[in-house]
C-alpha cells in the first residue's frame, strides 16, 4: 500500500493503518532492529514500539514523504536503546 494511503488511515484513526504498515514495512523494520539487538523478541518489541509511536504522532504530525525513512529511524533508535540496556549501559533497577 502507498504511504499516502497508510497515512490517511492513521489520520482516520483506523487500526488497519498498523496492519498495512506491518505488511508494507514490517519485514524491513524487523531486520533493521534484529541487526542491532540480535534477539528476535527484542526486535519484535522494537518494531511494535515503532508502530505505537506512529499511532501516537499521526495525527497531528503528517509526514509528507519517506514514511519508511521515518519509521526506520524510530525502529533504529528503539533497538539501540534496548541493546544498550541489555549490554549494561543503563542502570537496571534491582528487585
Amino acid at each position: 500500500m502507498e504511504d499516502s494511503k497508510i497515512i490517511e488511515l492513521f489520520f482516520a484513526r483506523n487500526e488497519d493503518a498498523i496492519k498495512h504498515t506491518d505488511d508494507t514495512y514490517g519485514r524491513r523494520l524487523y531486520q533493521l532492529a534484529d541487526n542491532i539487538v540480535r534477539n528476535g523478541q527484542d526486535a519484535e518489541e522494537s518494531v511494535s514500539d515503532t508502530y505505537l509511536k506512529a499511532w501516537d504522532t499521526i495525527p497531528p504530525h503528517r509526514p509528507q514523504y519517506f514514511f519508511h525513512k521515518n519509521s526506520s529511524s524510530a525502529t533504529r533508535r528503539g533497538a539501540v536503546l534496548i541493546h544498550r540496556f541489555f549490554r549494561g549501559y543503563f542502570h537496571r533497577p534491582s528487585g
